[in-house]
């Protein structure tokens, strides 16, 4: 049957059930006059067809609205969402924050010992850890609904944390520490696989899509006495720890039930490959100085994305570099994650090298 004809069709039955209800209602009317009953008959007749009429259209305003919303249900459910991790994680914050310092003693203070002993500072441990009182903030949510396996729900948030932090640390006889943490960065929660039973998901990954935006006070002698270089070391090592942990391609796991393998949670498939070629820099600023005054620059590149970063060798005493490097990334998300070329001047031991933008 064509639509014309089913259109056709349920005009015709709306029009028959119209008859009837006429008919009905004139051959009552008859029936009260011909039977001589008493006209209470009559209005309660009208009246019970007035409130039935009533509930009929209030039944049909919300079956529409319920459609509506299930239709538009993504834009419904991301302004209610906007609002609800923020105060979830308002109640959820201490339980946090015993965790996170759990964490950081069992399973992070042992691998920074040994970072700091590179820098040749020794006997690192955690003395205090407290995360504060302010929780962080969603600033939007996305949910994507493209390329989504149906095992799988992906969202995207945007993190501000602006807390009451203070974290202090001891090694070499020092005690040093940070305060007044800040972070902004795009968190992406993958919820995965979905199962048939409770609690439904079956695991959660999260991550920063890209490395997330960062600052914090320094405490004790780095702050203080600002030694050379030690507050530069523990900014590095702060860095490099969030990276490590949870920067695209690294990503940290959830497993929320014992039905699902590890390997479901914890491994990822690549999307694809991407291969890149740099092949050389024009007119870039000149950093360096010579006797005769401004000179060139020893211009050096590295590229990133997420945590994974290659670096090209540094080409001495131009502004015209010429290098035809090429890496390739594995790309573990095809949506969200940045390319960032950065380009440095290379200096001696000892000094920072001079960043040329990106």
């Amino acid at each position: 049957m064509s639509d014309a004809d089913g259109g056709a069709a349920g005009g015709s039955g709306s029009l028959g059930m119209l008859f009837l209800r006429r008919t009905a209602a004139i051959l009552g009317i008859y029936a009260v006059g011909y039977l001589e009953l008493s006209p209470a008959w009559l209005v309660g007749g009208i009246i019970l067809s007035v409130m039935r009429e009533k509930w009929s259209r209030q039944k049909k305003t919300k079956r529409e609205l319920a459609r509506a919303i299930a239709l538009n249900s993504e834009q419904v459910t991301l302004a209610k969402l906007q609002d609800l991790p923020s105060w979830m994680l308002k109640q959820m914050w201490p339980y946090v924050g015993d965790y996170v310092k759990n964490l950081l003693k069992t399973q992070f203070e042992a691998s920074l010992a040994a970072t700091m002993s590179g820098y040749k500072l020794y006997n690192f441990k955690f003395e205090k850890i407290y995360l504060g009182d302010i929780p962080p903030r969603v600033g939007g949510v996305k949910v994507y609904s493209d390329n989504v396996q149906r095992s799988e729900i992906i969202m995207d948030l945007e993190i501000f944390y602006a807390g009451d932090s203070r974290i202090e640390c001891s090694f070499s006889r020092m005690t040093a520490g940070i305060k007044d943490f800040q972070l902004h960065g795009v968190m992406r929660i993958v919820y995965k696989p979905l199962i048939s039973s409770i609690p439904i998901i079956g695991g959660m990954q999260l991550f920063f899509l890209n490395n997330p935006d960062i600052d914090f006070n320094m405490l004790g002698v780095a702050d203080v006495l600002d030694m050379p270089g030690l507050s530069g070391i523990l900014r590095n090592v702060i860095v490099d720890t969030i990276a490590a942990m949870m920067v695209l391609p690294n990503k940290w796991p959830i497993i929320l039930s014992d039905q699902v393998p590890t390997k479901m949670v914890t491994a990822s498939q690549p999307k694809g490959v991407l291969r890149l070629r740099l092949i050389e820099g024009k007119d870039l600023m000149k950093k360096d100085r010579n006797i005769f005054g401004q000179g060139k620059s020893d211009p050096y590149a590295i590229i990133y994305i997420g945590a994974k970063q290659f670096k090209t060798k540094y080409i001495q005493d131009t502004v015209d570099p010429v290098w035809n490097y090429v890496c390739e990334f594995a790309l573990l998300e095809s949506v969200g994650p940045r390319l960032w070329v950065e380009l440095s001047d290379s200096d001696d031991p000892g000094n920072k090298d001079d960043n040329l933008g990106r």
